[in-house]
């Protein structure tokens, strides 16, 4: 038995030994071979560009390829050959051009876009009327309008234009090469209208929804820039950033007996400027039913009437709130757009979707489209004279606006006359009325016979969105609009 299991373990040692001596020949074997068979790398090619523009900041494409580089730098390790540049500046065409690489070629390349007359554009400049002095950058020019000017290096420009007996006005231009940029400009007749805005004046809102004047100082409800006075040539900007006011977009500003201000705010509540305190009463801290306010009037007594958006009429006696709404009165709606009263101190309220509502303290009467021929339920204004009730009106549903008549007894009314909306109504001293509408300023005699519409095609008027008319003292047409800032007209 030994002998055997000493002839196993003999066979089983050279087997091992044969096993490692096979795997040392082929370590061996392998050192003398070679490991890659591909070919060597050649080295990368030392082209070098330095690209320069003028001006700067041309953004730089290789073979159509953005290189996500802009001038002034350098494009590294370009191969030889011919390389496609194509150079990309702000408001100039691009410069495109080949470059023939060399190997270690280290190159400066300086493109100049100022310079180069095929990079030029055109400025065409016209006002109505013609004949104004062309300002370029605040710089006087020796022309007047109309007058092209060529070979302008491209660029923002403003361009402003004066003319004696015009309001003067400006405007912002972009240059760009091989275009025509034309800067049109309606002067207004500073005789006869005067417009005011953000570009000639330093009002701070174009956006204005309604206006009061009181004795020499103007108050303006912008939409967001809260309330804004002018008085001595200087505007101011009361907004919730550096006063009391809690919100920068205002409907309506009215005063009473001891002159105090009453604001109404889109989604704040209602604001009292003494005009020193501020008092803000809302849904929050007092018994108004709603932060969204529409409409305002103040009676003979001093009592604040409030329009909300959803939740009916607010009575303010400067102690207490009274609220009437369709669930506790014979009010017709809940949201209320108007407010007025007769000389009886009769309060008339509009409604958005309800007609108008006739309260004489106990009863209430409604007046609607059906009842009473309305050309719309939309009442946006009310403006009464002694017992003569006039109602502007907007678009409710399928139906368009247009006005009624009250004469004390009956109504008439006319749809579309002058506008599908009319928000806003005044009467001057010459017994006619003017009407902010949609549509532009409309001039009526009394009681419903159009004399004129004032609109953008035919008349100084910036924008045909008017939200509100108000004649002064001396008989002067204050109009605010939407997005045209404040007219004043001073013709007849």
């Amino acid at each position: 038995m030994l002998p055997l299991l000493g002839i196993r373990l003999y066979h089983n040692y050279m087997k091992r030994f044969l096993i490692i001596l096979g795997f040392i020949a082929i370590v061996i074997s392998s050192c003398g071979k070679e490991v890659s068979v591909n070919p060597e790398e050649a080295p990368p090619s030392k082209g070098f560009i330095y690209i320069e523009t003028i001006p700067s900041g041309a953004k730089i494409y290789l073979n159509g390829n953005n290189t996500g580089r802009v001038t002034p730098d350098s494009i590294r390790w370009l191969p030889e050959g011919e390389t496609q540049f194509r150079l990309k500046l702000e408001n100039y065409r691009d410069s495109v051009f080949n470059h023939n690489i060399k190997e270690s070629e280290r190159a400066h390349l300086v493109v100049d876009f100022i310079n180069n007359p095929y990079m030029r554009g055109r400025l065409i400049c016209k006002t109505t009327p013609d004949q104004a002095e062309i300002l370029i950058n605040d710089s006087l020019t020796e022309n007047k309008t109309p007058f092209e000017f060529k070979n302008l290096i491209p660029g923002k420009y403003k361009i402003k234009y004066n003319k004696y007996g015009c309001w003067s006005d400006s405007v912002i231009v972009t240059v760009r090469s091989g275009e025509s940029t034309y800067a049109d400009k309606k002067l207004p007749d500073s005789t006869v209208w005067v417009i005011y805005n953000r570009t000639n004046s330093k009002l701070p809102s174009n956006y204005l929804n309604h206006m009061l004047i009181v004795d020499s100082t103007i108050w303006l409800a912008s939409s967001d820039s809260g309330l804004i006075r002018y008085s001595n040539g200087k505007y101011y900007s009361f907004n919730r950033f550096n006063s009391p006011l809690p919100d920068n977009i205002i409907y309506r500003i009215l005063k009473d007996n001891n002159n105090n201000l009453w604001i109404a705010t889109y989604s704040a509540g209602l604001v009292k400027y003494d005009g020193v305190s501020w008092t803000v009463y809302n849904k929050n801290n007092s018994k108004l039913p709603d932060n969204e306010i529409r409409a305002m009037g103040i009676d003979k007594t001093g009592k604040v009437w409030v329009g909300t958006y959803e939740k009916g009429l607010a009575v303010f006696d400067n102690n207490d709130w009274k609220i009437y709404t369709k669930e506790n009165s014979g009010i017709s709606s809940n949201l209320i757009k108007s407010i007025a009263f007769d000389e009886n101190n009769i309060v008339w309220i509009g409604t958005f979707n309800a007609g108008v509502n006739k309260f004489d303290g106990e009863n209430w009467e409604s007046f609607d489209m059906i009842k009473s021929g309305f050309p719309s339920n939309n009442i946006e204004s009310i403006f009464v004279e002694g017992n003569k009730i006039w109602l502007g009106m907007g678009v409710f549903g399928k139906n368009y606006g247009g006005i009624a008549y009250y004469n004390g007894s009956s109504w008439s009314s006319f749809m579309g006359m002058p506008s599908k909306s009319v928000v806003s109504i005044y009467s001057d001293d010459k017994n006619d009325l003017w009407m902010a509408t949609s549509d532009g300023i409309a001039r009526l005699a009394k009681p419903d016979a159009l004399k004129e519409m004032y609109r953008t095609n035919n008349s100084p008027v910036p924008v045909n969105n008017i939200t509100s008319v108000f004649i002064d003292k001396n008989n002067l047409k204050w109009i605010t609009t939407a997005g045209g800032g404040l007219i004043k007209y001073k013709g007849e």
